[in-house]
């Protein structure tokens, strides 16, 4: 997304929380009202992340740095009140979010710090108030939505970021099964940090070659269906779920396979195989094994459409979790007889 896309999103949020000119006029009032009680709340707001270690950790410079984030964050506070609210404002505030990212702050913790911030800053609005209890009201209300359009250019940066890492990573990988697994190690590390344990599916495409390599940890595994013989392959994953431990991938994360003109991947969430019949009896990997099998010889959408509408009939009453589906197909160019994979992937999802 480029800038201008981000700038008229931005716009866009603007007018989903009724922000107007106004609005922007108030908050700009409020500077010095708020301002003598700023360097109180950047203090509270330094003593609180030394209390806890999911935020300490990120402070590993000493008072030095200490003193330089306290700094910024001062200069974050006046930013708000400047009445000014343009581009230049949105690529400010992004930066404070692409800052968190790097510096490997959970996300969860922005949004818990912009709730103190919030608490801090309203208190000091009340407690200096000299107006009409109703304007009171009014500029408080400005001020909230001021802060939750910051949040979503803080969240939005979050997952551009995270996005961008995503897709570096993989453009590095393919054909190299060492920078796969680097890749893999890195992306085990970021996600140990984040406290959040997870599962994964990595695979990366030689198309020079024709070979497939694969690395899972914990993700419901993948079915190769080889277009020819109709033979199936469970391509199973090698390592434990990620973020369990920092070490959590094994020495050798990864396997290849042989791709050729008409195979196909078929990628699914456990919550497809995890459906449940009226005994009790769960669908599980053999019985959509069975279903692709029996589908494999129709189109990318028949063969997605009759596993979902198969699975559908199998579970009793409305399915418990969200069911993905993704079918994608190696295919021959005209130009080359090297087997490339077709870039319409057919997904379906139920919520």
């Amino acid at each position: 997304m480029d800038w201008e896309q981000r700038y008229r999103r931005f716009q866009e949020c603007q007018r989903y929380v009724a922000w107007s000119d106004y609005d922007a006029q108030r908050v700009r009032s409020l500077a010095t009202i708020v301002d003598p009680s700023l360097q109180a709340l950047v203090d509270d707001f330094y003593t609180e992340i030394e209390r806890h270690a999911h935020t300490s950790r990120i402070v590993s410079g000493g008072q030095q740095q200490v003193s330089r984030l306290k700094e910024a964050l001062l200069c974050w506070l006046r930013d708000l009140f400047t009445g000014s609210y343009d581009r230049d404002y949105l690529r400010r505030r992004y930066e404070v979010g692409r800052q968190h990212v790097r510096m490997g702050l959970d996300q969860t913790y922005t949004i818990l710090a912009m709730a103190r911030l919030r608490s801090g800053l309203l208190a000091a609005l009340r407690e200096r108030w000299q107006g009409e209890p109703t304007d009171l009201l009014l500029a408080a209300e400005s001020l909230n939505k001021l802060l939750d359009l910051d949040l979503a250019i803080i969240d939005d940066a979050y997952q551009s970021e995270r996005t961008n890492s995503a897709g570096e990573a993989t453009s590095r990988c393919a054909g190299d099964p060492e920078e796969t697994k680097r890749d893999d190690l890195w992306i085990a590390a970021r996600v140990h940090e984040s406290l959040l344990p997870g599962t994964i599916r990595h695979p990366s495409i030689d198309l020079a070659q024709g070979v497939l390599a694969y690395c899972g940890a914990g993700h419901p595994t993948p079915l190769l269906i080889r277009r020819g013989s109709g033979a199936i392959e469970v391509l199973e994953s090698q390592n434990m779920v990620i973020g369990v431990v920092e070490q959590c991938l094994f020495d050798v994360p990864q396997d290849t396979r042989s791709i050729n003109p008409g195979d196909r991947l078929l990628f699914y969430t456990d919550g497809l195989i995890e459906t449940t019949d009226s005994a009790g009896n769960m669908l599980g990997t053999a019985g959509l094994t069975d279903m692709a099998r029996f589908t494999c010889a129709g189109t990318l959408l028949d063969t997605a459409d009759c596993i979902l509408e198969r699975t559908a009939a199998f579970c009793e009453g409305p399915p418990h979790d969200d069911m993905t589906l993704i079918v994608a197909e190696f295919k021959q160019r005209q130009d080359d007889p090297i087997a490339t994979p077709e870039n319409q992937n057919c997904q379906a999802s139920k919520d």
